[in-house]
């Protein structure tokens, strides 16, 4: 994942991680507003005008992950696309990742998320499938 500094990582875009999430993974009341590779972010939908993407970014325990919600839907394909290149570095891969059913953890109905492991290559299908 990217550092999360510059322009289209601060204020207004930067938010404080909401405090729920913050007490469910362990962030203090101090360490709200995130740093170079965690926090919360708002950015106007690339392609629906008057509509927010919220995105939570995290780097921890050997992954990076991003978190993409919408009030009353969930992303569309080219908003997903959009945040990786927003979070990811140009020739990193990241995934979305579909567990089974019993290890879903539903926290909001409209969130896609992201994934990139650091340790480990991503394997990929033949270009032909892609």
């Amino acid at each position: 994942m990217r550092e999360l500094i510059g322009p289209i990582f601060c204020t207004p875009y930067r938010i404080p991680i909401p405090k729920q999430y913050a007490n469910m993974i362990g962030i203090s009341e101090s360490e709200r507003m995130g740093d170079e590779y965690n926090g919360a972010f708002l950015y106007d939908s690339p392609v629906r005008n008057g509509e927010l993407l919220r995105a939570l970014a995290r780097s921890s325990n050997g992954w990076d992950h991003v978190s993409v919600s919408l009030l009353d839907r969930c992303p569309s394909w080219e908003e997903m696309e959009w945040i990786k290149h927003l979070f990811f570095l140009p020739n990193e891969i990241a995934f979305q990742l579909h567990v089974p059913i019993k290890e879903h953890i539903n926290s909001h109905p409209y969130t896609l998320h992201l994934w990139r492991p650091h340790h480990i290559p991503i394997p990929l299908p033949p270009s032909t499938m892609v």
